[in-house]
């Protein structure tokens, strides 16, 4: 991408002065900027949000940096405001508590400050065309509380071709917008109530939430998980996951609490589910606090076992050998040092000591820490051994299993074996059902495979009589064709010389008619 798109935009927005800050018709409340600039377009390795969203604000701007796509890098931009203030600048993109839709957008033409924040973050200052191309941004604009189908040119349309079609085509500037982002979509969210009288209380009654609203809400996350889930960093090899990924979903929450509006409140609902699991995953040292469901549960109800803490922890290994495997067949291990990774059965060694001492209470959770340990562990080190073959990875997964169940008593250890055999029997005897349902199938289909041949066949001779008798009835027509062309000439003829016989009688008939009409006239002048 050239300036000259830039320039084009310039002249097509209105020249406000300075647009790497709020114009000057707004408070700036409606932007969600950090307090040093500098700190966050210095750091490409962590995804930068504003430190703080002032309580006036209805919705959220993000932006994001170094995501990687199929065709190189790009930059996520989502601004979420509300169009009852739609005179400022970004305001527009979510619709607030709206009776129609907007005929016009007069926030779209200011959209520089977008489009300086993209070139500001994404390009170096000599505009090198390469690089801004990797970060080209995609904006999603989303229209909330829709209560009515969108109207373009008197027919029902979708809200994204409503935003194609109507929005950008107000402003004129849809070809050059296009040539700044990468994606242009809009989404809508309907109302989360029926009626409006239940929008007050739904802080109170979460039931009065429309599960329409749940759904299209789903999706919506969705559509942004898809632009914000972990890619590789563009100036190094550093994936963005785990505790940084956890730490900006950690602010985007914060950013949400702080919002008075209750529709923002519900918003708030959907997206904590999906972020809490994350957290929970991603970041070791970060505890969620306890419901007051789990405080008020009596003792009796929370003591486990040991037989039902070993069984997790027969699931913890089974999960890491699983994950072992898959890690193995997508890991490229050419090219790299000779030595085999002992460090990492010893590492597995100890967190599995260390995870037999742990309480009762701690022992899921540490076999979700073995877990991910173990990943992480193997996928770092496991490639750098090229003659490490997938049969000593097996073998050692084997030797994992016996390291982690040496502290077991015998009748446990028995146990859990006999559970294996059994499991391992149903699966042999499944295959083999499966085997006997294959074979039959196989031989429905070589079955299927023979009428089929034989329908082509017949077929084949169908199309050889069709084509015979269509040189028969082609050599009859021809014969039918020239006997009515020789009957047609032979009627012609005698026609003809019917005619001319008929002339020739009427000619001698005349000619006597005249002879006797003069005689009697002869004879009458005698007399």
């Amino acid at each position: 991408m050239s300036r000259n798109v830039f320039e084009a935009l310039g002249n097509l927005l209105p020249d406000r002065g300075n647009d790497s800050d709020p114009p000057d018709d707004s408070s700036g409340s409606d932007y969600v900027q950090s307090d040093s600039s500098s700190e966050i377009l210095g750091d490409l390795n962590v995804f930068p949000v504003g430190h703080e969203i002032n309580s006036e604000t209805r919705g959220l701007w993000i932006s994001t940096i170094g995501m990687q796509k199929a065709n190189g890098d790009t930059v996520v931009f989502i601004d979420t405001e509300g169009t009852d203030r739609y005179k400022k600048p970004l305001t527009p993109a979510l619709q607030n508590r709206s009776q129609s839709w907007p005929e016009e957008c007069f926030t779209i033409p200011r959209l520089g400050y977008v489009i300086n924040k993209s070139l500001c973050q994404s390009t170096p200052s000599d505009f090198s065309v390469p690089s801004h191309d990797r970060f080209r941004p995609d904006f999603l604009w989303l229209i909330r509380d829709k209560q009515m189908k969108p109207i373009v040119d008197g027919r029902s349309v979708t809200a994204n071709t409503f935003f194609q079609e109507k929005i950008l085509k107000c402003w004129g500037g849809k070809r050059t917008l296009s040539e700044v982002f990468q994606e242009c979509n809009c989404r809508e969210i309907p109302l989360p109530a029926t009626d409006h009288c239940f929008l007050a209380e739904m802080v109170e009654n979460p039931q009065r939430v429309s599960q329409v609203f749940w759904e299209t809400l789903k999706g919506v996350v969705s559509d942004i998980l898809c632009k914000i889930r972990a890619k590789r960093t563009c100036s190094t090899d550093e994936v963005i996951s785990g505790p940084k990924l956890a730490t900006y979903m950690e602010t985007l929450l914060q950013s949400f609490k702080t919002e008075r509006e209750q529709i923002i409140r519900f918003l708030v609902a959907a997206f904590e589910e999906w972020f809490n699991v994350l957290l929970s995953f991603h970041n070791e040292d970060r505890k969620e606090p306890p419901l007051e469901e789990e405080q008020n549960e009596s003792l009796e109800e929370r003591k486990i076992s040991k037989v039902s803490l070993r069984e997790i922890e027969v699931m913890a290994v089974k999960k890491v050998q699983e994950d072992c495997s898959a890690q193995w067949d997508c890991l490229s291990y050419k090219d790299a040092a000779d030595d085999p990774p002992q460090e990492i059965w010893k590492r597995i060694e100890d967190v599995c000591m260390k995870h037999r001492k742990k309480n009762k209470s701690e022992s899921e959770a540490y076999c979700t820490k073995l877990v991910k340990c173990l990943s992480g562990d193997i996928h770092r080190n496991l490639y750098k051994n090229v003659h490490y073959t997938k049969t000593d990875f097996r073998m050692d997964l084997q030797r994992l299993e016996c390291r982690y169940f040496h502290g077991a008593s015998g009748p446990f250890k028995q146990k859990v074996f006999e559970k294996e055999k059994n499991e391992l029997e149903q699966n042999f005897s499944l295959l083999q059902k499966d085997r006997q349902m294959a074979s039959s199938v196989i031989k429905k289909n070589a079955a299927l495979s023979r009428e089929i041949s034989q329908q082509r066949g017949t077929q084949l001779e169908l199309e050889k009589q069709m084509e015979r008798n269509r040189g028969r009835f082609k050599e009859e027509i021809q014969s039918e064709q020239f006997y009515f062309q020789e009957k047609e000439k032979e009627l012609y003829n005698n026609h003809r010389k019917h005619l001319e016989d008929t002339k020739r009688s009427f000619e001698r008939h005349k000619a006597d008619s005249e002879k006797r009409m003069k005689a009697y006239l002869e004879k009458m002048a005698l007399n």
